[in-house]
């Protein structure tokens, strides 16, 4: 298994920000920043599937890869959209804000670490078969 202990690093910190903080508790900094961007209660559930989609898929042997894109767009997008929206009214101040960029950057790190080495290993190979 290809970068196995990465991967699970990143399924984790997905699932923690889909399971922990959009799921179960459903914080209400979470449903005023959909409120804001006009996707309340479809966006939130899209977003959901997309996270659990991508969190599958860094599990699955020949598709790791593609979660790694799928996590690295979602949880960059979510820390730029968080800032960006946090500085309207300053929202980080709550503990599970925090937790949940803290989260999204393991889970965005941990993608960004396997798409590095999974680039380095296609080229390192291309480079063998070329000698």
């Amino acid at each position: 298994m290809i970068l196995l202990p990465a991967r699970i690093v990143a399924f984790c910190a997905v699932l923690a920000t889909l399971l922990v903080f959009y799921i179960y508790t459903v914080p209400a900094e979470s449903m005023t920043y959909y409120l804001r961007m006009g996707v309340d209660p479809w966006g939130r559930v899209a977003l959901g599937v997309i996270e659990l989609s991508a969190a599958v898929l860094l599990l699955l042997p020949r598709l790791f890869i593609y979660g790694a894109f799928l996590s690295s767009a979602t949880m960059l997008t979510g820390i730029i959209n968080g800032f960006r929206l946090s500085s309207l009214n300053h929202a980080f101040e709550n503990t599970n804000s925090s937790l949940l960029l803290l989260s999204a950057l393991i889970a965005l790190s941990a993608a960004f670490y396997i798409l590095l080495q999974f680039g380095r290993s296609l080229f390192a190979s291309r480079d063998t078969h070329m000698c």
